[in-house]
Order: C-alpha cells, then structure tokens, then sequence
C-alpha cells in the first residue's frame, strides 16, 4: 500500500538537508541522489533506521507529467472556483516535491511526519499548495479547497472557500454532515459555520 502527496511552489527555491534537519530533529534525510544542497532524492528514516517515506523534487519533465495528469482531476473538481483556482496555481507552480509514505510512514508512531515534512518544505521553500492522494487540494494557508474525499469520510475539517473578491473564507466542516459537505462542494459557507480567526 502506497500513498502520496505532493507540494507544489512558485518560488524556485533548492531546500537543503541541513535546513530539514535543523526543523526535524526526531528523523534524518539521507540523500539518495545529488548532495545535501541540491538534492533529487531523500529518504526520511527514524533515529532508529525505521523508513518513514521518500521526497522527490521533481525535473521539469516530470513536472509537467505530474501536473497534467492532476488537470484531468480538476475537470470534475468541486468548488469548480477552487478547481479553477488551482488549474492557475498548478501553471505558475516552478517547483514539485513529491511525498511517497513507506512502510513505517504509515504507522501509528510516525503517520505524522511525511505531511510535517512536506509543510516544512512548503515553510522554508516560499510556499505552495498540497495535492494529498484521497483527500485533494490545501491552499497556501493549509486549508482544504477542493473534496477529493470518499463519501465515507469522518471527523472534522479546516476548508475554505472563494468569495466574491476572490479572497478565501475559512472554516471547519463535519465530512460526516452531508448538508456541510454539499455546501462546501457548491463553494459556500454552511450556515452556521463560523470564520476562522487570522483570516
């Protein structure tokens, strides 16, 4: 069993392992092709050796492949004023890190550190948005913006939608409350949903 996520960035930025490691004391970087300025491939392990995932930073080929493809997602996307959001976003975007969960990636004691990694490298790179396998996009804020979600889903989520001015709203959804989750689909605040502070 696999899973993915990527991060893509508008600023060309190379993130080098030591500025990894300086954030994530708890696992190491072992570069597996190019060096510790400009690397193509890590690998994230354990203080103990236990494999946790795989980061890429992708070549332009790739890129563009990647992005593509994700094209063919967003054309049955919803909010369509999310899809459309990030169809713009994925053409600006100059930089991809991709995330592949290895086995101990998705146990209990380290299932949180490939997505720490991936918002670390969004933080020290200059920003960008978060494509996650089954779930869909997160704008530059963490946000989710589009349902990628099975109907299945449970818990609680942080969204935003588009408002008039193009400017995102952001607030908590039940994935379980299917009236909260058609309304996010629609693009819209639930009634009685209130704004996220910081906004």
């Amino acid at each position: 069993m696999t899973y993915d996520i990527r991060l893509f960035g508008k600023a060309s930025v190379a993130v080098s392992v030591l500025q990894l490691q300086s954030v994530f004391e708890a696992c190491r970087f072992e570069v597996l092709d190019g060096d510790d300025a400009r690397w193509t491939q890590l690998l994230v392990t354990s203080r103990r050796g236990e494999e946790i995932c795989l980061i890429e930073r992708a070549d332009k080929a790739r890129m563009a492949k990647e992005i593509d493809w994700l094209r063919e997602e967003l054309a049955d996307c919803r909010p369509r004023s999310a899809a459309h959001w990030t169809r713009n976003y994925l053409f600006a975007a100059r930089e991809l890190y991709g995330c592949r969960y290895l086995s101990f990636g998705l146990s209990r004691d380290f299932v949180s550190i490939p997505s720490s990694v991936i918002w670390g490298l969004q933080e020290i790179g200059g920003g960008g948005i978060v494509h996650a396998e089954g779930q869909g996009f997160s704008n530059e804020e963490g946000y989710q913006i589009t349902w990628g979600f099975s109907d299945r889903a449970r818990g609680t989520r942080q969204v935003a939608v588009l408002d008039g001015d193009g400017r995102w709203q952001s607030f908590e959804i039940d994935l379980s409350d299917e009236r909260e989750r058609e309304a996010f689909k629609l693009g819209a605040r639930p009634a009685g949903a209130e704004l996220l502070e910081f906004n």
